[in-house]
C-alpha cells in the first residue's frame, strides 16, 4: 500500500472519533457548568468531583472485565494444548 494512501485512509478513519471526542467534552464541560450555574453559588467543584470518581469506576469496572476475559482465554488455551498434545 503506497504511504501517500496510507496517510488519507489513517486520517479519514480518525477524523469522525475525533470529532466525537471534542464534541463529548464541550458537552460535558457545559453539563458542568450549567450544574454549577443551577446551584446557585457558581461552584461545580462538587460536580467535577462526582464526574471523575464515575469516569474512574468506569475504568476499573472495564479493566477488571478485560483481566477476566483474558484470563479465561488464556486457561481456555492451556486446556485447549493439553488435549492437542494427548494426540
Amino acid at each position: 500500500m503506497p504511504f501517500r494512501d496510507y496517510v488519507v485512509a489513517s486520517w479519514a478513519g480518525m477524523l469522525p472519533g475525533t470529532f466525537a471526542y471534542v464534541y463529548a467534552g464541550s458537552v460535558g464541560k457545559a453539563a458542568v457548568a450549567a450544574a454549577g450555574e443551577a446551584s446557585g453559588s457558581g461552584d461545580f467543584e462538587h460536580v467535577k468531583v462526582l464526574l471523575w470518581g464515575k469516569c474512574g469506576l468506569l475504568a476499573l469496572m472495564i479493566s477488571l472485565k478485560k483481566w477476566h476475559v483474558h484470563h479465561r482465554v488464556k486457561g481456555g488455551m492451556r486446556s485447549s494444548n493439553r488435549t492437542h498434545a494427548s494426540i
